[in-house]
């Protein structure tokens, strides 16, 4: 058996602990040989030598992609590693979960990172463009009511993949559980198809939900506090899925042809002009497939 520590001891309680273990801290990824000398003054007595090889831990490729992405257009990355450890565990949980498959756009809004780092896209690698007054802080970006809102650059008619006319879904934490605002959307024109609309209301007061479709109403009370998903589940389906799941019926009728809007909604009636600006606080926001097949093993890892 190989020695991997050495303890010395003063009257019976140990003062010093040589455990090779630590010795690896610091050392560069492949094979190293660690070797304990004893000496009687300078005299060699006996010698320990053990071979260990230190396996390099690499970044979630999405992560480390998005650290290249900002690195090659000047945008600052995360400076500790706390911070960059919280980003990888955050997207690799979501692929672990089945959340990247189904998605085109995913944005984390959380933590301490640069808000320009924030606002870049794991899909795309894609920089998304924040108006007005945002408040961010670790726990997302909020909006302020009056004029503050993303443009996602993500038009579902052209830029989708996952995402298609009945099978399309939306993924998010949110920190606030506002009510009685647009918490997002795109409208293609003034009416008819291609809405997607999230507008949650209180009890009594009619909600505005569409997605991919001409329009749809509800008088549901959702649960917006954590993670919620609202998802067409086919051509006459729709799910909003958190605290409760509600279900009805909408049909799809086609896709937005402008961009989508985080805590307003864009209306191609008025050049993309954003209207329903929220206060809401989002986390963690993704766009692509329905999600609702994979909703709660995201709550895992958000």
């Amino acid at each position: 058996m190989s020695v991997n520590k050495i303890v010395t001891k003063v009257d019976g309680i140990i003062n010093k602990t040589i455990d090779f273990n630590d010795l690896k801290a610091g050392l560069a990824a492949g094979a190293h040989t660690i070797t304990v000398e004893a000496y009687n003054g300078s005299t060699l007595i006996s010698t320990q030598t053990r071979n260990i090889t230190i396996v390099e831990v690499g970044y979630h490729p999405m992560y480390q992609a998005k650290l290249d992405y900002a690195t090659a257009n000047s945008i600052p990355t995360p400076t500790t590693q706390a911070s960059h450890d919280f980003y990888n565990q955050r997207i690799s949980d979501f692929d672990t979960n089945g959340g990247l498959a189904k998605s085109d756009v995913i944005l984390d809004f959380e933590g301490d990172a640069d808000i320009s780092f924030k606002l870049i896209c794991y899909k795309r690698l894609v920089q998304c463009i924040s108006y007005g007054g945002l408040i961010w802080d670790t726990l997302g970006a909020e909006g302020n009511g009056t004029n503050a809102y993303i443009d996602t650059l993500f038009v579902p008619s052209t830029d989708g993949v996952n995402y298609t006319l009945n099978n399309a879904g939306f993924i998010w934490s949110a920190k606030k559980g506002v009510k009685g605002s647009i918490l997002f959307g795109a409208q293609t024109g003034a009416g008819g198809g291609g809405i997607v609309r999230f507008e949650p209301k209180t009890t009594g007061i009619t909600s505005f939900i569409s997605l991919n479709s001409s329009g749809n109403t509800s008088t549901n009370n959702f649960t917006q506090i954590g993670v919620n998903s609202f998802n067409r589940l086919d051509v006459s389906n729709l799910i909003v899925k958190g605290a409760s799941d509600y279900t009805f019926g909408s049909t799809a009728s086609s896709e937005p042809t402008n961009s989508i809007y985080i805590l307003a909604a864009s209306n191609g009636a008025a050049a993309n002009a954003p209207f329903g600006y929220s206060t809401e606080k989002f986390g963690f926001f993704a766009i692509g497939g329905s999600y609702a097949a994979v909703h709660n093993a995201v709550l895992t890892g958000l």
